[in-house]
């Protein structure tokens, strides 16, 4: 079984997202995506056309927050 590069996870990830909050959800951009020295990668989107949400994803582990302007809550 071959593993996913981070773009193919980061990609699930937004697929899924898509489909669990449906016209919920928009404004995805996918950054900092990186395959060595480790699989990692950050999404930034918005939820109900308010919360801007970052979502952090390295070596196997995920982190998020509510971002407030330059801060993250």
């Amino acid at each position: 079984m071959e593993k996913n590069n981070a773009r193919d996870t980061a990609r699930v990830f937004i697929k899924t997202a898509k489909k669990y909050f449906n016209n919920k959800i928009d404004g995805i951009t996918l950054y900092s995506v990186t395959d060595e020295p480790y699989k990692m990668f950050s999404i930034k989107f918005c939820v109900y056309n308010f919360y801007v949400v970052i979502l952090n994803y390295e070596r196997g582990h995920f982190g998020c927050a509510i971002s407030y302007g330059d801060d993250a809550i």
